[in-house]
């Protein structure tokens, strides 16, 4: 059993997403009887900060996409010998390094970065997903709702990424990174990672000229995963001409028109809000659409946030959703270049309103019993204290 825990504010959070998360599972933490303190260090002056971890040292750490070793490869869980829980937000691909500390604990979003944590030989991982307060609640009334469709994500220039692989890579990466590409926006049970080993291997085969060893498979692989998401957004944003839409991203209005054109005036692009800000547009929605192509055996903010707000949910593909929710009943699924068939369920959804609020109630009933962070915490408190028992040399059946 853990009592005390120590979380760290993050120093930056894009969207204030991060700091959101801590909080939360700061606030369920203590609503499971864990002793936790939510502690923020200040850069110029930590001094208040550690004083308060080594005059009454907890059990174990925790943050959001944390903790990096500095600058010199140290790792401050391993400075302070105190064991640190590093939940990661986003996928492992800039976090490999955190496998070089033997008191860190990673949990991830997704099942295959637990795989690759695990295949990298760090031990202490297990997949945490997204969640949502136990208090998100929709609107009271459903005809305050103000958007039809709803897009929160960020603008990725996915051609210019093409573009620059020949020049970037071997051929045989150059290739393999085209072919896992198409495989990856196509295929919904597995991860885009899984898919470029196998068409790297297969190349490798037919090409050669290149040694595994001597690529960066961290910057390749950041690049697919930018990649489909960036390709993905635009193609389901091409696929609802004529409904209105409204996006939510941080890029500029030329960024997007130059991927929609001018005939895509049922687009109503805003500015990137926080993330307290979001679930208010959430609840103010219709239809939230999730497109995360690189995220297959996982679960993402959006879902679960624009179920818990009220709103319908269609999403790309993924094999960990489709566990935990069911197509047609709480949730609708669409494939990638499936123009026809995701503009028909969306229009669908717009203009049906009893069909929209069934859905989105049934989804939301599934968030709430199975996807808020009581039970993120839940499962942190029954995963956590083995790990913590091996890392402190400690044999818990003794």
């Amino acid at each position: 059993m853990i009592r005390r825990i120590d979380l760290f504010m993050p120093p930056f959070s894009q969207y204030g997403l991060l700091h959101h998360f801590t909080k939360q599972m700061y606030e369920a933490l203590m609503r499971h009887g864990v002793e936790a303190r939510l502690l923020e260090a200040d850069y110029h002056n930590p001094k208040k900060f550690l004083d308060a971890i080594f005059a009454s040292p907890p059990e174990c750490t925790l943050s959001f996409n944390g903790l990096l070793p500095d600058s010199e490869g140290r790792f401050f869980c391993d400075l302070v010998k105190i064991p640190h829980i590093a939940c990661l937000v986003d996928s492992p691909n800039r976090f490999v390094e955190l496998i070089k500390s033997k008191r860190t604990i990673v949990t991830c979003v997704d099942r295959f970065s637990c795989n690759f944590f695990q295949g990298l030989g760090l031990p202490h991982v297990f997949f945490m997903p997204h969640a949502v307060s136990p208090s998100l609640c929709p609107p009271k009334e459903e005809g305050k709702k103000e958007y039809d469709a709803v897009l929160l994500a960020s603008f990725i220039d996915y051609e210019a990424i093409r573009n620059g692989w020949a020049d970037k890579y071997p051929t045989a990466v150059h290739w393999a990174l085209h072919e896992a590409a198409e495989e990856a926006l196509r295929n919904g049970e597995r991860s885009y990672v899984e898919i470029f080993v196998e068409a790297f291997d297969r190349q490798l085969q037919t090409l050669g000229g290149v040694d595994p060893r001597t690529i960066n498979l961290v910057a390749i692989l950041q690049d697919l995963e930018d990649y489909i998401n960036g390709k993905d957004r635009v193609e389901l944003v091409r696929s609802l001409q004529g409904i209105r839409l409204d996006i939510f991203s941080q890029a500029k209005e030329e960024e997007w028109k130059k991927y929609l054109g001018k005939e895509f005036g049922n687009v109503q692009l805003h500015g990137a809000i926080p993330f307290d800000e979001a679930l208010e547009v959430m609840k103010l929605s219709r239809v939230i659409l999730n497109s995360c192509p690189s995220l297959r055996l996982g679960g993402h903010e959006r879902v679960f946030a624009g179920l818990a707000c009220g709103a319908a949910l269609l999403s790309s593909d993924s094999a960990y959703l489709r566990e935990t929710f069911t197509a047609g009943k709480d949730i609708l699924f669409y494939q990638h270049g499936d123009r026809n068939g995701i503009a028909n369920m969306v229009e669908s959804l717009i203009k049906d309103e009893g069909k929209r609020f069934e859905l989105a109630n049934r989804g939301r009933e599934v968030v709430m019993e199975y996807h808020t962070w009581d039970e993120r915490a839940k499962m942190l408190l029954q995963r956590v204290p083995s790990m913590l028992d091996a890392i402190n040399g400690v044999n818990s059946n003794l």
